[in-house]
């Protein structure tokens, strides 16, 4: 089928190929996909607002838009890049975020990772679910596939990409990729993304919890003169992440503002540690 589609590049044409002018992705409101060119095209890099016109097909497995000509191919300036999507605990790689931006928080590393084709294919636990990372050569990735042991805690950002029946996620540059020490491990996190969102418009906060195994986390939120608005998460073992869309205890979405999410562990000692994080909900 022919169409038009238009988009932020959240994956640069350079990230997978060593000529890197050939395959990009590009993502919007409704989701994302991979594009393709048959035909020399000057590098697109991430951040890069495009608008294109193509022809839907497959390859491997993969749905791609491939690039009628050159001047099919236009470029409008540069807009934000959409927050990645955090897979939940025990959440994998499927049909509904292939051409997504998605990271997986302290996943453990299932096994050393080895090459395979142009690249390096890291298997990933994310609590029971395994999440196949393919890095290829391109994105400068190599140096820390190989240093990588199976154990290691990592978090890993890419873009969801498919190859035959297996879903990958393919890292972009070498930041997208995090070790943890064991230290980091064994510490609590909140993660917020965006630190503006617009619950007035749909969109919802994405919230991310790690710490040890063994906790139990809440997530409360505050307005600054320190009430009680909304409890997005009540005691819920081990890593964690979602989307929220905002709504506080009385069912309604929260109102502009600065708020603070405060994020409290409990251990089976009765010990419990707190972390706070603040966010803006912004208005029209």
């Amino acid at each position: 089928h022919a169409v038009v589609v238009g988009g932020v590049v959240t994956a640069p044409s350079r990230a997978f190929s060593r000529t890197g002018l050939t395959s990009f992705y590009i993502q919007d409101r409704t989701g994302g996909v991979n594009v393709f060119a048959g035909f020399p095209l000057p590098a697109v890099d991430t951040g890069e607002l495009v608008f294109l016109r193509g022809v839907v097909t497959e390859y491997q497995g993969l749905t791609e838009v491939v690039l009628v000509d050159e001047a099919a191919f236009h470029r409008l300036g540069r807009a934000p890049v959409p927050a990645p999507r955090v897979l939940g605990r025990d959440e994998g790689l499927g049909e509904a975020l292939e051409g997504l931006l998605v990271r997986v928080d302290s996943g453990v590393v299932a096994q050393k990772p080895y090459l395979s084709g142009s690249g390096f294919t890291l298997p990933l636990w994310n609590g029971r679910a395994l999440v196949t990372v393919y890095a290829y050569s391109a994105t400068g990735l190599d140096s820390v596939m190989m240093e990588l042991e199976k154990g290691q805690v990592v978090s890993v950002t890419g873009v969801v990409g498919q190859y035959q029946t297996t879903y990958q996620l393919l890292p972009r540059n070498p930041g997208d990729v995090v070790i943890h020490t064991v230290a980091e491990a064994l510490q609590i996190r909140l993660t917020l993304s965006p630190n503006v969102v617009l619950f007035s418009r749909g969109e919802c906060l994405n919230l991310s919890v790690s710490g040890p195994a063994g906790a139990e986390f809440t997530v409360e939120v505050y307005d600054l003169s320190g009430r009680l608005r909304a409890v997005p998460l009540r005691r819920r073992a081990g890593p964690y992440a979602f989307c929220w869309d905002g709504r506080g205890r009385d069912g309604r979405r929260l109102r502009g503002g600065l708020h603070l999410a405060k994020l409290i562990a409990r251990y089976p000692d009765g010990r419990v540690e707190e972390q706070i994080q603040p966010f803006v909900v912004g208005v029209k």
